[in-house]
């Protein structure tokens, strides 16, 4: 690698990762820190916590929440009264934990991952989503959470949705440290198939639709063995092992016109989607590329072969309906897949040993599917304005499910024996999407969602609870900034161990970024004597373009002697997407924005801030609507913007950003060889 006069990291070599040196014209580590890391300290002895023992870890990270598709969040408004929202387990343990309400990821999926696993700021490690290019996801000179533990005598598993990086065996759940591992690598996959996209792949990544062979995405590394494709694990289904890749539109029309094929009107089913296509998003299908022309010029229908894939059973593809276990037993949802896994690794635990699982649950990330039992419980909401494609109910239920296997794994820890000496940390990676709706969350009051900086797509529902936590605290919200990556050097100090990277330094890659919350978060009180707390948090990435960092957050302290009240301020830079907001039941049929992905969502939903920024105080505006960098701002005003761009600048110099490079189809090559799964291919 070498860092260009931009800050891009760019890739000069390289055939093999771990061959990778980066060289830097880069200030020194400690003003690395500076920018990332501004913290509040007093000069008192710190406290800790004194347990015996080092704390079992269990770390559960669900998938694309929304903010107000949990108990705590919605039992005041017509959602959570409702029964919309039903999520008991993940309530108890808010109200016997303690409730982190302000706590940030990045925008969307894998940054956020990389930053939990390696400790660092998304800007430092990751900021891109690919999967299928070289240079995704950690490098592997970072050492992260799993290898610090093992060397600390953790034992360490993971289960769930990686998405850290597949390119090399290093990148690997077992190439980062834990010693056992069931995962998959993508973005998502069919939870009752366990396919993701397939081969050929095409330029952005994808299966060319309709037209590819499906990939199954499960891998499994064994405890003391070698590492592979997770064979007879995942389920076989009777419309084939068939994963229709998701597409915000797509997933809609296949709804709303599936009732007319299993009605026996196929014919109508095929105008409905072609009719529904072009009008909701003016295409065809991702990926789907051949379309006949009217002679007026207008794109008229797109290929039946992708119309007949979304007509056809679209209810057995969101249920699993006519899917079946390798041993032609009922087939078993994917997070009950991983849940069964990690409670076979918690019941053969040594309780004398720490632990830490890292559960990353596929729920409630699209594609919309959950078991009919439970879809059942929630058909209600039919009569309550759900979209007619159902959106809303299905991810309700999808979330239900979520708290569901969640409850699995306390209960697996209580009856181990674990849970009273268990640090749990449980938090959303992202804000969920909208898609006009598609995906079904809901993020209100918070403007926006996943792929925006604004509050609804950055700022997640979060808690901690177990056994360690004091009696003094349960029950408590802790409302300083927390951002995800903390939590590495939290767990770090909690195991008695730091957060020093000599292979990161060596390889000329920034340092930890995330800071010790321990003392705030698990002493008697909020603000204990020596107590680290989070002042400032550089946000992601601008939506136009990943090569600039977008924003900044910069919590100012309560003063004592004037009586000035703590203030949050946030700067954002550049074209903001999804400047809107939902109600609380939403998405609901009355609703026709589409809230699109950058770089082109429709006008209406854009703001521009500009180079200058805007600037928003969250504490007294949560719902991001007063922009108080104005033209008539008082003098203040245009104080605190100068210096938090100041500190922009510093941030946007050292940041790591940089190419994933082209889609490498030797992915492919080494999935075929592997019978169709997905795994390293160099």
């Amino acid at each position: 690698q070498r860092w260009t006069r931009a800050g891009q990291c760019q890739w000069s070599r390289p055939i093999k990762l771990s061959h990778l040196s980066c060289v830097m014209h880069r200030p020194t580590v400690s003003t690395f820190a500076v920018t990332f890391v501004t913290v509040a300290l007093t000069s008192a002895p710190r406290e800790v916590h004194t347990g015996a023992l080092r704390p079992h870890v269990l770390f559960t990270l669900v998938d694309d929440v929304g903010w107000n598709n949990v108990g705590w969040h919605a039992r005041d408004n017509s959602a959570g009264q409702g029964g919309e929202v039903v999520t008991p387990t993940l309530d108890a343990l808010v109200a016997s934990g303690i409730e982190l309400d302000r706590a940030y990821t990045f925008k969307y999926c894998s940054p956020s991952r990389c930053a939990i696993q390696s400790g660092r700021n998304p800007t430092h490690v990751n900021v891109g989503n690919e999967v299928f290019a070289e240079h995704t996801g950690i490098p592997i000179n970072m050492t992260c959470l799993g290898t610090k533990l093992k060397q600390l005598g953790y034992r360490t598993v993971f289960a769930g949705k990686w998405h850290a990086g597949m390119s090399v065996s290093e990148q690997t759940p077992r190439g980062r440290g834990y010693m056992a591992a069931l995962n998959y690598f993508n973005p998502d996959n069919d939870y009752w198939t366990m396919t993701y996209s397939g081969c050929p792949l095409n330029t952005s990544g994808d299966a060319a639709f309709g037209t590819h062979t499906p990939v199954v995405d499960l891998w499994e590394a064994v405890e003391g063995g070698g590492e592979g494709p997770a064979y007879t694990l995942n389920n076989s289904c009777g419309l084939g092992r068939t994963f229709i890749p998701f597409d915000g539109c797509g997933d809609e029309l296949g709804r709303r016109c599936a009732p007319a094929w299993v009605h026996g009107d196929r014919a109508a089913c095929t105008r409905c989607a072609m009719q529904a296509n072009i009008s909701l998003c003016g295409r065809c299908p991702r990926s789907s590329h051949s379309m006949t022309t009217a002679a007026d010029g207008n794109k008229s229908e797109c290929v039946p072969a992708a119309i007949k894939r979304w007509c056809q059973g679209w209810d057995n593809y969101t249920t699993g309906a006519h899917c079946n276990t390798a041993a032609g037993e009922t087939a078993v949802y994917e997070d009950d897949v991983f849940a069964n896994y990690a409670e076979e690794r918690i019941r053969e635990h040594n309780t004398t040993t720490p632990l830490l699982l890292f559960f990353a649950l596929h729920a409630a990330h699209t594609p919309l599917q959950v078991q009919a039992d439970v879809l059942s419980r929630f058909d209600f909401m039919t009569t309550r304005e759900d979209k007619p494609e159902r959106t809303r109910q299905v991810y309700a239920a999808m979330v239900s499910e979520a708290d569901r296997v969640i409850g699995r794994l306390v209960s697996s820890f209580k009856q181990q024996g674990l849970w009273n000496n268990t640090l749990h940390i449980c938090l959303s990676d992202g804000g969920p999407s909208y898609l006009n709706g598609t995906s079904g969350a809901n993020n209100y009051p918070l403007k926006g969602g996943k792929m925006s900086n604004w509050e609804g797509g950055i700022r997640v529902s979060s808690f901690i609870s177990g056994g360690i936590v004091s009696n003094a605290r349960r029950g408590t919200v802790y409302r300083g900034l927390v951002s995800a990556f903390d939590f590495y050097a939290t767990i770090l100090s909690l195991a008695g161990g730091n957060t020093s990277d000599p292979a990161a330094e060596a390889a000329g890659l920034p340092p930890v970024d995330g800071i010790d919350l321990s003392a705030v978060l698990l002493g008697s009180t909020p603000t204990p004597p020596g107590g680290l707390e989070r002042l400032e948090l550089v946000i992601g990435t601008q939506d136009e373009t990943v090569q600039n960092v977008a924003g900044l957050l910069w919590m100012v302290r309560a003063e004592s002697q004037t009586g000035a009240p703590a203030r949050l301020y946030k700067l954002l830079t550049g074209v903001q997407n999804q400047n809107a907001h939902s109600a609380p039941l939403s998405p609901n049929s009355t609703e026709n924005a589409t809230l699109g992905f950058p770089p082109a969502p429709p006008d209406e939903f854009t703001l521009d801030c500009t180079d200058q920024g805007c600037l928003y105080e969250l504490l007294g505006d949560a719902e991001e609507r007063i922009d108080l960098a104005s033209p008539s701002a008082p003098p203040r005003v245009a104080q605190i913007v100068a210096h938090m761009q100041i500190r922009l600048r510093e941030a946007r110099r050292t940041s790591l950003i940089r190419s994933a490079g082209p889609t490498d189809e030797r992915a492919c090559v080494a999935a075929e060889k592997r019978g169709g799964y997905w795994g390293p291919w160099l």
